[in-house]
């Protein structure tokens, strides 16, 4: 019993030390903690995360020093917000308010991603960032200026579009929709209770435009261009498109260009949604977006080229180069990221200071999320970062661990040591070294990855590991072809190696995507998120075997409950409504890993949401999908639900139209199997089976469902006033109930559990 109240109190030495450890060593944890402490509970909008604000002065209660550190990032945190709140008279969004309307405006492209004639075989982006000049409404208005960027989604066989180019367009601003709001209830004594409400989670397109200080989307339906303005910025995205397009001479695929174009400069609007789905669900998509593994990779190229140079010279050079590169990458949030712990590092080492790596990362989340406090919520954001601080954090550890394969090399004189064993020694530990730093990302991020993802993909640590050396090799060979430009004759050798390098690195990616399955899992709780973090912490920076051991139990229990959840997860009734949608949508799921029926699937909203919220509940499949109409109100969404989740079978009325088409086409690609029931003259829908029936006539729609003892009934009815109604009675029986379906601009979800 002493022993165990020994290690315990051992236990609690050690996350004391941490925390000590991180207040002295690394000043500027202290001073994001701070800015975390406000602008999550701002920027949530949830009272109960004011407890994010006491807790780090809580801990530092006593040290004055750290505490003042924590006191100044809230000071830098609040104002950060407010000034991103703030809207300066003559923007856009002012003047509109929170309407769609119609306008006409006159831009100019602002996106780095924008490559115009010079690489013709890359199209434009899907959305092009633009900033506003002037806007009017009708053409019997006059010209007005006007501020603020706005994202613009552009007509079919728009022309080849420049940075800096001039736009007239016409169309309308439309509000992106944010992600679904999840409200979630039991049923006690015959009654609904609401259990809580939350965001699904999911890409919310809205945050991701909040990050980049966007408030619109404009869906143009004319334009014209009507000049250019030349720039700095404009300057160097030309001379990039210039090296873009010298890079891929000699290149004889489309595709492999559009991929070499996304892995060296960010531009992904090549991408087809094939790759881009294969990427993803290995977990290799990161090679794809201008991070710190590229430009690690060309600042290590840059120092090895002025090797000649003095250390210090060498040094102050290498970030003023490395801006330009992420200038032309079009300053995503990683990119900037690693340029500034570069640049402290940089001039530090220059300078002769010695700066540990955490604080550099922690002062550079701290610098971002100054400029815009929004990034808190962005995806790539979070996960980078989180990535990157454990990566850093583990060099020591992984520097200890791997002196043991080579431990009998230190009791062998000099003399006596074969220079093929010392070879073989160090070959071995670089080996390991990255097999390790491969393990410690992928631990790193499965956590961010089953929460917003609801999957991970255990393989994609060999699968890193077998490709990050391509893309070592593409990045040199691309630098050597760039520098014998002069030697025209070399170029298409050049080329064709390449192209070689990311056919085979493509080739290993989609070996893996179609060998190995991912693992879909339901959405971890914050505990359970805390406790697999607190486990990889506590492995990282053990430094006793048994405090090693715990760290192992703990981390191999928390894959445990994950794996487990599923097992537990109750029977459920899920309706879709508000937003675009006219019609609501429902999932029927009988829980136990039984695969859901879905009813409905009206737009692209709902079947994001729907896909959403069944990943979150660890499905990945679709037992079978049932429309009850023939128009595209019931089934618009399908053809993109079916891209996301793999479906069994869909029933649906037989009808010519453009939507049933490219659904039977979707269909057939995916070898899903498609039924229809008997048409009916008067409109009416009716299908059965042993498991599920259902029933659509004048707007009232009505669901039965049986599966593994889950039995219910549901019903959707249009009042008289245009609301609609919401019945159906509990499995197992009980009192009838009922709710009102409101219209709301907002996408609703509410999830009944049984």
């Amino acid at each position: 019993m002493t022993d165990k109240i020994r290690k315990f109190r051992d236990l609690l030495n050690l996350i004391a030390g941490i925390f000590q450890k991180m207040t002295v060593k690394y000043p500027s944890f202290l001073i994001l903690l701070g800015m975390l402490s406000v602008l999550v509970p701002l920027i949530n909008e949830e009272y109960i995360y004011c407890v994010v604000v006491v807790l780090p002065l809580a801990l530092c209660a006593g040290n004055r020093k750290a505490s003042l550190r924590v006191l100044l990032g809230v000071v830098i945190g609040i104002p950060a917000y407010l000034v991103e709140q703030y809207i300066p008279p003559g923007h856009y969004a002012r003047e509109l308010g929170r309407a769609d309307c119609g306008a006409e405006i006159k831009v100019e492209v602002v996106d780095a991603s924008c490559t115009g004639d010079t690489l013709e075989w890359l199209p434009n982006p899907n959305l092009v960032f633009c900033q506003v000049k002037e806007l009017r409404y009708t053409a019997h208005d006059q010209w007005r200026r006007a501020s603020g960027k706005l994202a613009v989604r552009l007509p079919e066989e728009t022309g080849h579009l420049n940075y800096g180019d001039k736009l007239y367009l016409s169309g309308a601003f439309m509000e992106p929709l944010s992600d679904g709001t999840l409200e979630t209830y039991t049923l006690k004594d015959g009654e609904t209770k609401l259990e809580s409400v939350s965001e699904l989670n999911s890409f919310d397109f809205q945050n991701y435009l909040r990050a980049r200080s966007i408030y619109r989307v404009f869906d143009a339906s004319e334009i014209s261009v009507e000049g250019r303005r030349k720039t700095f910025t404009g300057t160097v995205l030309y001379i990039r498109d210039l090296m873009l397009r010298q890079l891929c001479r000699g290149v004889q695929s489309d595709n492999v260009k559009r991929l070499l174009a996304a892995l060296t400069s960010g531009c992904k609007q090549g991408m087809d949604q094939e790759s881009r789905q294969s990427f993803i669900r290995t977990g290799t998509i990161h090679i794809f977006t201008v991070s710190g593994f590229h430009v690690g990779i060309l600042a290590l190229t840059v120092f090895w080229l002025l090797r000649w140079l003095p250390f210090r010279l060498r040094h102050f050079m290498v970030p003023g180069i490395i801006f330009l590169y992420v200038l032309s990458t079009g300053m995503n949030p990683p990119a900037v990221r690693t340029l500034i712990m570069l640049t402290i590092w940089c001039f530090c080492r220059g300078m002769l200071f010695r700066t540990p790596g955490l604080n550099i990362i922690y002062l550079a989340a701290a610098v971002i999320l100054a400029y815009n406090p929004f990034y808190i919520k962005d995806l790539g954001f979070q996960y980078s970062f989180i990535v990157v601080s454990f990566l850093v954090a583990s060099i020591e550890t992984v520097r200890r661990w791997l002196t043991l394969p080579g431990e009998y090399f230190r009791w062998i004189p000099s003399g006596y040591r074969s220079r093929a064993a010392l070879t073989g020694n160090r070959l071995v530990t670089m080996l390991l070294s990255a097999l390790l730093g491969c393990t410690i990302a992928w631990l790193a991020s499965s956590g961010v990855g089953l929460l917003y993802q609801g999957f991970y993909f255990p393989q994609a640590v060999w699968l890193n590991f077998l490709i990050i050396p391509f893309v070592w090799l593409i990045f040199l060979r691309g630098a050597a072809k760039l520098l014998l430009t002069p030697l025209s004759f070399l170029q298409d050798i050049l080329g064709q190696g390449l192209e070689y390098l990311m056919g085979t690195m493509s080739a290993f990616c989609e070996f893996f995507y179609e060998s190995f399955s991912i693992i879909r899992l339901p959405a971890p709780g914050i505990w359970i998120m805390a406790a697999f973090y607190g486990a990889l912490i506590l492995l990282l920076a053990a430094n006793r075997a048994w405090m090693f051991r715990v760290g192992v139990m703990l981390l191999a229990g928390t894959f445990m409950v994950w794996h487990l959840k599923t097992e537990f997860i109750p029977p459920s009734l899920a309706v879709f409504y508000g937003g675009y949608e006219e019609l609501p949508a429902l999932i029927l799921n009988g829980g136990g890993g039984t695969l859901p029926v879905v009813v409905n699937v009206p737009d692209y909203s709902a079947a994001k949401n729907i896909s959403t919220l069944l990943r979150r509940q660890g499905t990945g499949s679709i037992d079978r999908v049932i429309i009850t109409g023939s128009s595209t109100s019931f089934m618009g969404g399908l053809p993109v639900l079916m891209e996301m989740l793999k479906v069994n079978e869909i029933i649906l009325p037989t009808r010519r139209s453009k939507i049933f088409q490219e659904v039977l086409k979707t269909a057939m690609d995916q070898d899903i199997k498609v039924s229809s029931p008997e048409s009916d003259s008067s409109g009416r829908f009716s299908y059965q089976s042993r498991r599920v029936k259902s029933f659509y006539e004048n707007n009232r729609l009505a669901v039965e469902y049986l599966r593994g003892g889950f039995n219910i009934k549901v019903s959707v009815e249009l009042a008289a006033d245009g609301s609609r109604n919401l019945r159906f009675t509990p499995p197992g029986g009980g009192r009838l109930v009922k709710l009102p379906i409101e219209r709301t601009d907002r996408i609703t979800v509410k999830n009944f559990l049984f």
